[in-house]
């Protein structure tokens, strides 16, 4: 499977890293446990203090699927050292997170060896180090097959709201555009600074079709008139078709510390504590729907579609 493109770069960063006997490697990018999305770049250095030789250096994948590919090796890292083997030590390859499945998991297992060996990688001539990465994909969607929405032609945002909570950016809703396709899909997209990248990052990204049965309980139960409907609107906020979803993604008007709805995390978000017994809401606040009690507040089955539409990641009406 052809899921990367080799590229060699001098690299600047600040040198870590651990030795085994004659290998010392670091694996400065991407981070274990990371989130990943789009165009990543695996990338350290490596040297032996016993041969001059070129490293083998590879990146094996091992779930989803199986792949591997050899990673150029031997790019300047002045930074690292400033005479060999240290200085000729970096290495780089760029993925593209898009070609693995939508919301999984990634193992990988980087691998270097010195030359002239084969087999099982063992120290003091071979080193490794595998990490798991989740992958979230603007347009994807759980179950689909690899390539749908792996590389996007555009992300509109017109019309999108843009709202920070803590250090993460959540925007929505986006356009995502498959490039292979055309095909566009609506999404809620979140971003934080990631600090190997030194810039902004993709950490979350929801296009499912959860929200149209959110919306059948908001406009049976909620956007009627004097409430949530457009005559009488209580506290702004408007919960009909074609309205709901971008008056949800803001802050609360009666508690301006959290969001109404907080895209992947239902426990903080304040329309989820409204709608439960015993929510942590303001005190001088009632449940909702307006002081319902038994049978006329959401059943079981409402507020855990409720909820686990805001846990996918509060993807926009499709």
């Amino acid at each position: 499977m052809n899921i990367f493109r080799v590229v060699l770069s001098g690299l600047l960063i600040s040198m870590s890293g651990g030795a085994n006997a004659a290998l010392t490697m670091n694996w400065e990018s991407p981070l274990n446990n990371q989130v990943i999305s789009g165009i990543q770049q695996f990338r350290g250095f490596a040297y032996s203090t016993t041969t001059m030789q070129s490293l083998l250096v590879k990146l094996i994948v091992t779930s989803p699927f199986t792949a591997t590919i050899d990673v150029p090796w031997g790019s300047a890292r002045s930074d690292v050292g400033a005479s060999n083997p240290q200085l000729n030590s970096g290495f780089g390859v760029t993925v593209n997170a898009g070609n693995f499945p939508t919301g999984g998991a990634a193992t990988i297992t980087l691998e270097i060896r010195e030359p002239g060996g084969a087999g099982a990688c063992v120290a003091p001539t071979c080193v490794s180090e595998t990490r798991t990465f989740t992958i979230v994909k603007p347009g994807g969607r759980i179950g689909e097959a690899n390539n749908v929405f792996a590389y996007l032609s555009d992300l509109d945002l017109a019309g999108a709201t843009i709202i920070r909570d803590g250090d993460d950016i959540t925007v929505a809703p986006v356009n995502a555009v498959d490039s292979h396709t055309g095909e566009i899909r609506p999404s809620t997209i979140r971003l934080q600074w990631i600090k190997t990248t030194q810039s902004f990052g993709v950490v979350g990204a929801a296009s499912g079709n959860s929200f149209a049965g959110v919306q059948s309980i908001f406009t049976s139960r909620c956007a009627i008139p004097n409430c949530h409907g457009v005559v009488g609107v209580h506290l702004g906020l408007n919960l009909e078709p074609g309205r709901a979803f971008k008056n949800l993604i803001t802050q609360s008007a009666e508690d301006a510390s959290r969001l109404r709805v907080n895209p992947g995390n239902a426990t903080a978000s304040y329309l989820f504590q409204k709608i439960i017994a015993n929510g942590n809401i303001a005190p001088d606040t009632l449940r909702m729907p307006q002081g319902c009690s038994g049978s006329s507040c959401l059943s079981d089955v409402e507020i855990n579609t409720i909820k686990n539409w805001i846990d996918e990641g509060a993807p926009p009406p499709q």
